[in-house]
């Protein structure tokens, strides 16, 4: 068994986009940890990172869709779980993007790998920092300064997606703060399910796909202090479970009754 101690450090750290789910239930992220669940991945995550990687190459190719979609390359073997009728989506997901003048845009960072150490929190028996990486979407310059903007694909309405992905947003933010020398605040989140809405025009800017974060970097260190939190307690041994409607539907444990029985497991052990 891997030590507890060992929770979110240089040697097994924290992702970014785990952050949400990890202050929702900390005992998923330690069973992960342990080796005990393990996420073999869905569809819809790997067209999200398609329509990423498409847009990431809009821009890096001067705007050139075809450009994009070709330095994909082979598709069906980089992204096994898209089927055809997927790929299909993805694609619609993306153009509606490439589209929409108000995204033609040179990012100063666009899918750029970051990551942050934050200090323990004063219950942290450990004394070590907490690290987390991640690959932030972009950082585009804007007439209020550097703005972090997230691509999101799934169709969760915009205001669930601010609060869902808060986290997540407040790490891009201060990482990309610390690699850049100067403040990133929070921009807009960018769902691109708003370009596919039927009779939607993506080049007239429809509504439903730009939700702007109001919140400021300050804001941003706050809510990782929460983090910090629950990494302190991991370290302790002090893991708490978080169940919810999220059990069945994006935990790999699928139940609360699997997640206690390899939490009993652990415990055996110690």
């Amino acid at each position: 068994m891997r030590d507890p101690r060992e929770f979110g450090t240089e040697r097994y750290p924290l992702r970014a986009s785990g952050l949400p789910s990890l202050v929702i239930c900390p005992m998923r992220h330690f069973l992960t940890f342990q080796g005990l669940l393990a996420d073999a991945g869905n569809a819809a995550a790997e067209v999200g990172s398609l329509v990423h990687e498409i847009v990431a190459g809009w821009h890096r190719n001067s705007f050139d869709e075809d450009a994009a979609v070709a330095a994909v390359g082979d598709w069906r073997q980089r992204f096994p779980l898209v089927a055809a009728g997927k790929f299909g989506d993805a694609l619609a997901h993306a153009q509606g993007y490439c589209a929409n003048p108000r995204n033609k845009v040179r990012p100063v960072l666009i899918e750029q790998p970051v990551s942050l150490a934050l200090p323990p929190h004063e219950t942290d028996p450990t004394g070590r920092m907490v690290v987390i990486q991640g690959m932030l979407d972009q950082v585009r310059e804007t007439v209020d300064g550097l703005r972090l903007f997230d691509v999101k694909t799934g169709r969760t309405e915009g205001a669930q997606m601010m609060d869902a992905y808060a986290y997540q947003v407040a790490a891009y933010c201060v990482m990309a703060t610390e690699l850049l020398g100067e403040p990133v605040a929070p921009g807009a989140l960018i769902r691109t399910a708003g370009y596919l809405v039927k009779d939607s025009a993506p080049a007239e800017e429809p509504p439903g796909v730009f939700f702007h974060l109001p919140w400021t970097l300050a804001d941003c260190r706050d809510l990782l202090d929460s983090v910090r939190l629950v990494v302190a307690s991991v370290r302790r041994g002090e893991v708490t479970f978080g169940p919810g409607a999220h059990c069945g539907s994006t935990c790999p444990a699928r139940g609360l009754q699997a997640c206690l029985s390899s939490w009993h497991s652990v415990q055996k052990l110690t």
